[in-house]
């Protein structure tokens, strides 16, 4: 990220703050999503460009998500 670019990421992350999806973290520059499975999957999708400059699959990622828990359900059976 252009150190230009900063400003515009802070001001949407304190958006994110004041919408409540997102905490302080530990300082002013670390921040902390919300536990929620769904919108981690959103922001993810959303923002791992702006993060990594790279996209991700969010069907494949979610497939996986749900492999993994009938996994676990059929251990509980």
């Amino acid at each position: 990220m252009a150190p230009e670019d900063e400003p515009l990421l802070e001001e949407k992350l304190l958006n994110l703050k004041y919408g409540d999806l997102v905490t302080s973290g530990s300082t002013d520059y670390h921040y902390r999503g919300i536990p929620d499975d769904i919108l981690y999957l959103i922001f993810h999708d959303l923002y791992l460009y702006e993060i990594y400059r790279r996209r991700i699959d969010v069907r494949a990622e979610l497939a996986e998500r749900v492999e993994m828990l009938e996994r676990d359900k059929q251990s509980l059976i």
